[in-house]
């Protein structure tokens, strides 16, 4: 028996090559598909953000104690904060870095508020991504002619004010969107006022 010519076997060796080289292709196509990882979610820069504690104040002068604003971040980064008006009040200091207290998960900045005479303005809180929020300030004159009070004279959710004892000066306290302000209450001293706070 005489072997066969090699001419003759090429085109058979060509084809089984050939068709071994698109069984790999196929394989390691399918082989890629399933090891491709998922493209990470884009994160939503709103997802971490900036909270100031409490949403307003409010001071009767003279004297008025400083009080606290309280700034809640979770990430690090510096807060900043200023005054529109420091003849109204100032804020201290003007930026800090944003420190996390043990046993917690967020970041924290503490800035004093001080009172410096009669006047409305406003405090306001930056994070290092720029968001910011605005925190009401009213000062008011105080004495035993002041009288205090809730009312919903601008719509909505009732508020704290302050008036003279001829119903003169009326001077909003408090300005919380979504909650009701009621039952104030001075302190003996007239420099604090208590008040209720609950969500509409």
């Amino acid at each position: 028996m005489s072997p066969t010519p090699l001419a003759s076997r090429q085109p058979a060796l060509c084809r089984a090559v050939a068709g071994f080289w698109l069984t790999m292709l196929a394989t390691l196509s399918a082989c890629s598909d399933v090891a491709t990882a998922p493209e990470p979610a884009l994160k939503n820069a709103n997802a971490a953000p900036l909270l100031v504690a409490p949403g307003s104040l409010s001071f009767i002068v003279p004297p008025a104690r400083p009080a606290t604003l309280t700034a809640t971040v979770q990430f690090v980064g510096t807060i900043t904060a200023e005054s529109d008006d420091a003849d109204c009040a100032t804020v201290s200091p003007l930026s800090a870095p944003a420190t996390k207290p043990p046993g917690s998960s967020v970041y924290v900045v503490t800035f004093t508020v001080t009172p410096v005479a009669a006047g409305q303005c406003t405090i306001t809180v930056r994070d290092k991504k720029g968001r910011r929020v605005a925190v009401a300030v009213a000062v008011v004159q105080g004495g035993p002619s002041g009288i205090v009070f809730t009312s919903d004279r601008d719509g909505g959710d009732a508020d704290v004010f302050r008036m003279d004892a001829d119903g003169g000066n009326v001077t909003a306290l408090t300005d919380n969107d979504d909650y009701n302000d009621s039952q104030p209450s001075l302190s003996p001293d007239r420099n604090r006022i208590a008040f209720i706070s609950v969500a509409r």
